[in-house]
């Protein structure tokens, strides 16, 4: 499956040119090591558990999310970009959503990361979209 997840993300990337990755790792594992004084050496990174992709179609901004379950789901990487890809809308459509609480917009773990990716997108595709910020 991760095969054609893989395949089917690569369409959607030629079809659409730049798309971009920000993914949600809810918190930081613990320390993986100490040197020889106590300092922390090693952080790592944690797994994770959801992506948002933002990307331009017909001169406007596009955003779109995908969480895994929290303990039934193992992340698979296409399958999520894919899902996030196929529920994109336009910035002002997601972000509409927000203000008005509407539950199904954008889960409420993804929008601090959903922030963070609407500046992204602003350095990247070179819009304002300071009007949009929740």
């Amino acid at each position: 499956m991760n095969e054609a997840c893989k395949s089917k993300f690569q369409e959607y990337q030629q079809q659409l040119g730049k798309v971009l990755i920000t993914y949600y790792r809810p918190s930081r594992p613990p320390v993986t090591s100490y040197d020889s004084k106590g300092y922390p050496q090693s952080f790592g990174k944690s797994q994770p558990r959801g992506v948002i992709v933002s990307f331009i179609r017909n001169g406007e901004v596009y955003f779109g999310h995908s969480l895994c379950k929290k303990k039934e789901d193992e992340y698979d990487r296409y399958l999520g970009l894919n899902i996030a890809i196929e529920r994109a809308r336009p910035i002002s459509e997601v972000l509409n959503k927000l203000k008005s609480s509407d539950e199904k917009a954008i889960p409420q773990s993804l929008v601090e990361t959903l922030s963070h990716a609407v500046g992204r997108s602003e350095r990247a595709f070179r819009t304002d979209l300071s009007g949009f910020t929740s």
